[in-house]
C-alpha cells in the first residue's frame, strides 16, 4: 500500500519497540483512502490521533467498535482525480460511504462528502440503481457516536 524511502526514516530509538517513524510515505495505488480522526481521553487530557486506511472494513470497525475512552471526531475521504472528477486529489469530510451490489450494474462504492457531492466508483450508473440493490454501509457521519 505504501512506498517508503530510506531517506524518510526518522530514527526513533528509545520509543516503542517495533514502531517505525517516517517523515513521508508514497501511495502506490490510485484508490480512495480515509483519515479517521480520533480523540483518546487520558488522565493527562485529550490525545488526538489519526488513522489512515484504504480498507472499508477497518473504517467500519474503527468508527463503530472502539474503547469507551476513544471517540471518533470525523472521517476524511481522500479521493483521486478519476473519482472526484477535478483533475487532482481531494481531501473532504466524509458524510456517508456504502457499497452497492445490483445484478444489472454489479458492485460499486458511493461516497457522499460535505457539501452534497457524491462520488461513485462506477460513474453515473450509481444514480440509476433500482431498489433491488444490496447496500452495505461502511460509514455514516449521522450515526457517529462523538463523545468530545
Amino acid at each position: 500500500m505504501f512506498l517508503t524511502h530510506r531517506a524518510a526514516f526518522i530514527d526513533s530509538q528509545g520509543l516503542e519497540d517495533g514502531i517505525f517513524h517516517w517523515s513521508c510515505v508514497e501511495h502506490s495505488f490510485n484508490l480512495p483512502w480515509f483519515y479517521i480522526s480520533l480523540t483518546k481521553t487520558t488522565a493527562q487530557g485529550a490525545l488526538m490521533t489519526m488513522l489512515q486506511t484504504m480498507d472499508p472494513s477497518i473504517l467500519a470497525v474503527c468508527t463503530t467498535k472502539h474503547p469507551d475512552d476513544v471517540s471518533v471526531r470525523e472521517v476524511m475521504l481522500v479521493s483521486p482525480s478519476h473519482l472526484n472528477g477535478t483533475g487532482t486529489w481531494r481531501m473532504e469530510k466524509l458524510m456517508d460511504y456504502a457499497r452497492y451490489h445490483s445484478e444489472t450494474v454489479g458492485s460499486f462504492d458511493v461516497f457522499k462528502v460535505e457539501g452534497g457531492r457524491i462520488y461513485s466508483t462506477n460513474g453515473g450508473a450509481a444514480m440509476n440503481v433500482t431498489g433491488d440493490a444490496e447496500r452495505t454501509v461502511f460509514y455514516s457521519a449521522a450515526k457517529l457516536d462523538c463523545k468530545h
